[in-house]
Order: C-alpha cells, then structure tokens, then sequence
C-alpha cells in the first residue's frame, strides 16, 4: 500500500519535509512506513527501500517495541496525539538510536495517517544517564551511594525466595580521622579510595559495595546466603583493611586504618530503613567493645538504642530545662582530713527516674555530642560556684576544684580558649591554678589527643589531673611529653590495698615513686575505709578521695563542709590517728 496522491505534498512543503532537522515517518492505516524524510534514513543509516513498507514495531529494538505496546498506544488511542514517548530505534550497525517521538493520527480525506517527528536524544538521554549515575554515585570513590544502596535493598527483599536470606554489612574506619587531620584531606581522600577498592575485590563481584559518607562503607551480599557465609565475608573484609593501605597519590605512603563492622540478615519482612539502622547499631556495638571486630545485630540492641535515643532526648530537655546539677566531693590531706580541693561531678534531676548518676546517661551523651555542652556546664556552674564561695568568706584562693574533660571536649580546638573565657567571666583568671581539669589515662594516651591542645590548655594556667591512672596504657616517654600536674590512682587499686599477694600494694606505690620523680602530686581516688587511708599515708600519698570522707553532695552541704574545714569523717579519722 502507497501514500495516496490526494495526501501528496506541495513541491514547497514536501521539501521542507525532506530537509526537517528532525527525522520524519508518515505510517499509513495498515501501520507500514508510507513515507520517510532523508534525515530519518540519514540518522538510521538506511536506503528509503529498508524502511517504507515496514511496520514501526520492526524499526525498534526489542525494549522499545513493548514499551510503545504498553505506552504509547494506549496514549495514542485515547487522545490521538502524543508526545516525548522515548523510544530506541535499531540502526544499520545494530546500535541503538535514542529519540523521542511525537506523534499525530489525522484522517486525510477519508484516510488514516499518522504523523511521527523523530527527535535524536542521543545527548539527552547520555545528560539523563549521567545524571541518574551522579545520583546513584558517591563522587569521591566511583562507589554506589546510599541512595543505590537502598534501592538495592527493596529489590533485594522483593526477589527473595523463600527461606533465602542476604546480608548487610555496615563499615566505619577506625582511625582514618586521625590520618586525615594529620595529612590532610587530599591524603585521606586518597585513602578512601584505597579502602573502598579493598572492600570490593575482598566482596566480589556479585556483592554490592557503597560508600555511604564519611569514612562508612556498606557491602550488600546478595541471597542466598546465611551466618556463617556472612561473617565469614567480614572477617575477610576486616583482615584485609587491617593491613597497610599503599600507594597513595600524594606519596605519603602506607598507613593502617582497621574498621569496625555491624552485620545484619535480610529476609522477606525487612526494610531498607530498618536494615540500615539496625546495621548501624551493631556497628556502634563494635566500637563500643574495642573496635577492630564485627558485631552481628539481635533484638535486645534495638530495645538498648531505642532506650538510648529515649535518653538523648530527654537530655537535650534537661540541657533546656536546667535539669543537671553539679555535686562536689572533696579531696582532703592524708595527715589531718583537710579540705583541699574538690572534684565537680554532674548528675541530672529527672523528672520521674530522680537523681541521676552520670553512669546512666554519660554514654548517650558522648554518642549524641551533647557531652560538650554538659562539660561547659559542669565547667561554668564549677567556676561561679567557687567564685561565690570566695567571696563568702568560706573558700581560700588555695582551694581547688577539678572538673573532668571528655575525649570530644579535648578534640576541639576551641577549648583552650572556652576554659580562658569562663576564667574570666569569673573572676578565676587571677587564681587559675586552683582550677583543674581531669582527664582519663586512656583519652590522654590516645591518637585523637592533641599535644597542642594540651599545650594550649596548660598556657591557660589551669591544672591538668591524670584520672584513672593505672587502667590505660601509659608509656613513660608519652607521660613526659604532657603537661600534666596530678596523678589520680584508680580506684580499683586502692580497693585491693593491703588484700591477696600485695600486687596493688607495689602497683600504688610504684605510681607514688613514678609522680615524685616527675614532680607530680598525686591523689587517691575511691577511699572507703580507714585501713586504705593509712595504708596510702604510709606509701607517702599525701590527697585522698571517697566515701570514707564524704559522698558527691549538694553546693549547700559542701559549703557546709567547708565551713568546717574537715568533714566530719576526716575529723574523726584525724582524731582516731
């Protein structure tokens, strides 16, 4: 069948036909090709004698051919015209040719015709492509993103069979900050690199890896699969990052990172929402008991971080509602019970658990960042407190009193210079040496502290205390390099004075000997008997703290002891001797 004269174009119009930039079909009532311009054969690579006669269906490859069944005709039957329907032609070499087509039906003098523009959107379609790849695409490791990945996870739930099961293993550096502060970002933008290719040619290549952010991973095992297989793959994956990541760009050379990893099983009932978050608390999990490992997800971990995140929030309530409080316990002389200093310790006034030790919610504060906050507050409520107590006549400028500092609060490098403010805004700056900050053995000792920090925090005039001394893992050498004024002996030493073969005995006075050679004080922490402060007085420990002079009490009851002088049991003790 052939296009009937009475639809042939004028000489005028059917050139313009001819030389359209845009590809043209005429399809005649039978569906064949009655017409076709030069660009269109142009673009196909095709004689005119390849095309007219043929049904469109034939000119398409095989996707496209049931897309235009499924889409484009219904479209084209109900309104009679349509457009932008993307559609792949099949070219002479066999490759395809984006487009998209715009379509007419007219009734030419009792004849049906339809009209089709063919738009190349070769470029389009290549901008799309590449737009949905930067979408899906973390841009620093040519890894899939989060948002892959949790496509991957809904069509990996989808397909499941059953029984069938796959894994999801979420991965957080150990130690890149360290490298990365230390090197720089182009360093260890080059290091995730390294470790992201490392965690895929350990995964396989029927296994998903993504970068999700930072220094996190997710590798996706597809099912089947089960626990043996999947903790198998993070051993494997562990073992490989903790050996040195080479050939860094910028010459730097090897460094070890390590990871540590939270594994879950998907099944048929998961979501990747869920998948995802309880991946990241077992990953949290991991940390928690040392890095270096993986932790597969069970049930009690999502009742533990649901509690803690019910704890976050009420934290930052309590921060807004002025809920914490600030308890002090004093520090005295071994030879009299003298009041010397004081430790400030926070505990927080629920509303409905009551007064809170720091054991039930310091964790979720560290977690959360609001420690920082807390650790301004404890700072701040410290200094004004001690400032009253100056001017009221009951503490001398001799009195000290210490406050402790978590490992976030000493990774910021504002904090030298937040202690300096709250000096002076009250009145300490004068006397900062009766000011002390108490730091753990193990924050001290570990590859995040800063020496400059330290530095700069001393240059303030403020103490450093060493707290829980003996727990960590001090080197002589590192302890040197500080400048720390006050050893605090772990409680867990005092405690075993004078008990089984002498161990602690040798331990607390091995620290003595150790401070004294530093030309540093030293206070023993965690005194609850009157055979643990004699003991301690006769190894040459000269501070003692605990419950044998007094609880963590109230402003009202530490001025009350301070009226004193002594608390009633270091008055007693004192007497006693």
């Amino acid at each position: 069948m052939s296009l009937p004269d009475s639809a042939t174009s004028p000489d005028a119009l059917q050139d313009l036909y001819e030389r359209s930039p845009y590809g043209a079909l005429t399809l005649l009532a039978d569906g064949t090709v009655g017409r076709v311009n030069h660009t269109m054969l142009q673009a196909l690579g095709q004689p005119a004698e390849a095309v007219l006669g043929r049904r469109l269906p034939e000119l398409l490859t095989a996707g496209s051919r049931a897309y235009l069944e499924a889409h484009g005709r219904p479209r084209l039957l109900l309104a009679g015209t349509l457009r932008d329907l993307p559609i792949d032609f099949v070219r002479v070499d066999g490759s395809p040719l984006t487009t998209l087509l715009h379509m007419r039906a007219e009734d030419h003098d009792g004849t049906e015709l339809l009209h089709v523009n063919v738009l190349d959107a070769t470029d389009r379609r290549r901008a799309e492509d590449a737009l949905r790849h930067r979408a899906l695409h973390d841009a620093l490791t040519g890894l899939p993103n989060r948002a892959q990945l949790e496509e991957r996870i809904v069509a990996a739930v989808r397909t499941l069979g059953p029984g069938e099961r796959f894994a999801l293993l979420l991965l957080d550096l150990d130690h890149f900050k360290t490298i990365n502060d230390a090197l720089g970002h182009e360093a260890g933008d080059d290091l995730l690199r390294l470790a992201g290719a490392r965690i895929a040619e350990v995964a396989g290549a029927g296994a998903l890896v993504a970068r999700l952010g930072g220094d996190e991973f997710a590798v996706l095992a597809p099912a089947p699969t089960d626990d043996a297989r999947a903790r198998g793959l993070a051993g494997a994956i562990l073992a490989a990052l903790s050996e040195p990541l080479g050939g860094c760009p910028d010459g730097s050379g090897s460094h070890v990172l390590g990871a540590s990893a939270g594994l879950v099983m998907g099944d048929r009932r998961g979501t990747a929402i869920d998948l995802l978050r309880d991946a990241d608390v077992a990953m949290y999990r991991a940390k928690a008991e040392g890095r270096g490992r993986a932790v597969a997800f069970d049930a009690p971990m999502r009742a533990a971080a649901q509690e803690r995140a019910r704890t976050i929030a009420e934290l930052r309530t309590a921060l807004a509602e002025g809920q914490l409080r600030v308890h002090y316990q004093p520090v005295v002389a071994a030879h009299d019970g003298r009041i010397t200093s004081m430790e400030a310790l926070v505990r927080w006034q629920h509303p409905e658990r009551g007064l809170l030790a720091p054991g039930a919610f310091i964790a979720a504060a560290e977690e959360s960042g609001l420690i920082s906050e807390i650790g301004q507050f404890v700072l701040r409520e410290a200094c004004m407190q001690l400032a009253r107590w100056r001017a009221q006549g009951v503490a001398s400028d001799e009195l000290g009193i210490a406050v402790n500092v978590s490992a976030r609060q000493l990774a910021d490098p504002h904090l030298p210079a937040q202690v300096a403010a709250t000096l002076r805004a009250t009145g300490l700056d004068a006397t900062p040496a009766s000011v002390g900050l108490e730091i753990t053995e193990s924050t001290l000792m570990s590859e995040t502290t800063s020496t400059e920090t330290l530095a700069a925090l001393a240059s303030t005039g403020v103490e450093l205390l060493l707290d829980d001394f003996g727990t960590g893992a001090s080197s002589l050498a590192r302890l040197k390099r500080f400048p720390v004024d006050t050893l605090k002996v772990d409680r867990a030493f005092v405690t075993g004075l004078g008990a089984g073969d002498g161990t602690d005995d040798a331990i607390v006075a091995a620290i003595i000997s150790l401070a004294d050679a530093l030309g540093l004080r030293v206070i023993a922490e965690g005194v609850e008997t009157r055979g643990q402060r004699d003991r301690l007085h006769g190894l040459g420990c000269e501070r003692l703290q605990g419950y044998l002079f007094s609880r963590p009490v109230p402003a009202a009851e530490m001025r009350a002891l301070l009226g004193g002088a002594r608390t009633p049991a270091a008055s007693a003790a004192a007497a006693a001797a």
